[in-house]
C-alpha cells in the first residue's frame, strides 16, 4: 500500500499540511485493522467502497463517507475495513477547525463529524463522481479556499502550539500565560477552543509523538535514553504516558515492529498505524 502526499496551495498552507491518499487492497475479505492515535491535529478524510463507507469502528458502526476528525485527548481507537477502497485525508494544521469553520474546537474533540454539516450537499456528491485523486484534491482545496475570506487566525494559540512543539515540558506549558501576560484561566480556554485540547494535553501529546518518532527513527540506545531527554520523571512515567496514547509500552511497540499506514513525512507526526 502507497501513500501518495500532495502539496497544498500556498493560500492553504496556514491551514493545511499536506494533503495524501491511497488505494487499499483488501483480499479475500480478510478484515484489515487500523490503530488511530493522537498526533496533536484534526483533519478530514474521504473514503468509500464503490460508493458506500468501507471503515467501521470497533462496534461495527460505519463511518461517515466523509468526515472531520479532531483532536484525540485519549488511548487510541480501532478502525476496520473488509472491502479494498478508496481514502483522500486533509491533514489539518493545529487550530485549523476553528479558524476555517468557525466552531469551537474542543466540540469535536475525541469525535468526528461528518462533513455533510459544513459543506454543501453537492460537495459530498462531487466527491463520489470524482474522476481520480487529482480531481479530488481539487474540490477539496477549492472547498476550503472558499473558506479562506471568514477565516480567523489566532496568533497566540499558533504561537502558543509552535513553543509547546519546541519544548514540550510541563514547566514550559505552565508558564506560557505569563509568556502572552494573560491569565492561566483565559489562556486555557483561548487554546482549548482552538485546538481541541487543554496546553497540557496538547504538551503530553507532542511528547508522545517526540517519543513515537525517536522509537522509529532508532535513535537512542535504551528505552530510557528516550524518557531522559523528553523529559519524563522517570521511567515509569514514560511507560504510563506512551501506553495511555498507544495502548502498548515503548517496547511492545518497538518489538511490534507495527507497519506505518500514514506517517507523511520522516519527521511529522504519526497517526494511523495498521495492526492486521
Amino acid at each position: 500500500m502507497d501513500i501518495v502526499t500532495l502539496t497544498p496551495q500556498e493560500q492553504l498552507r496556514p491551514f493545511v499540511r499536506a494533503f495524501w491518499y491511497a488505494s487499499v487492497p483488501v483480499q479475500n475479505r480478510v478484515q484489515r485493522s487500523y490503530q488511530v492515535m493522537a498526533d496533536g491535529a484534526p483533519g478530514i478524510i474521504f473514503q468509500h467502497a464503490q460508493g458506500r463507507s468501507a471503515l467501521c469502528q470497533a462496534d461495527g458502526t460505519p463511518l461517515p463517507v466523509s468526515f472531520v476528525y479532531g483532536q484525540k485527548s485519549q488511548g487510541p481507537c480501532t478502525n476496520y475495513a473488509s472491502d479494498s477502497y478508496f481514502i483522500f485525508g486533509v491533514s489539518l494544521q493545529p487550530a485549523a477547525f476553528k479558524q476555517l469553520f468557525a466552531l469551537d474546537a474542543s466540540q469535536l474533540t475525541d469525535s468526528l463529524l461528518d462533513t455533510a454539516h459544513l459543506f454543501p450537499q453537492s460537495f459530498g456528491d462531487s466527491l463520489l463522481n470524482a474522476s481520480g485523486p487529482q480531481q479530488v484534491c481539487q474540490l477539496f482545496s477549492r472547498a476550503l479556499i472558499e473558506k479562506l475570506p471568514r477565516a480567523r487566525e489566532d496568533r497566540m494559540v499558533d504561537e502558543g502550539i509552535r513553543l509547546l512543539l519546541q519544548d514540550a515540558s510541563e514547566t514550559h506549558a505552565a508558564s506560557l500565560p505569563r509568556h502572552f501576560a494573560i491569565s492561566r484561566r483565559q489562556f486555557q480556554r483561548r487554546f482549548r477552543a482552538g485546538t481541541g485540547v487543554c496546553p497540557e494535553t496538547y504538551m503530553r501529546i507532542a511528547r508522545f509523538q517526540k517519543a513515537l518518532y525517536n522509537l522509529r527513527s532508532g535513535h537512542y540506545e535504551k528505552l530510557s535514553d528516550i524518557a531522559y531527554q523528553l523529559g519524563y520523571a522517570d521511567q515509569s512515567h514514560f511507560n504510563r504516558e506512551f501506553k495511555h496514547f498507544s495502548g502498548c509500552s515503548p517496547g511492545a511497540f518497538r518489538k511490534a515492529n507495527i507497519p506505518l499506514f500514514l506517517s507523511l513525512q520522516k519527521s511529522d507526526t504519526l497517526r494511523i498505524v495498521e495492526t492486521r
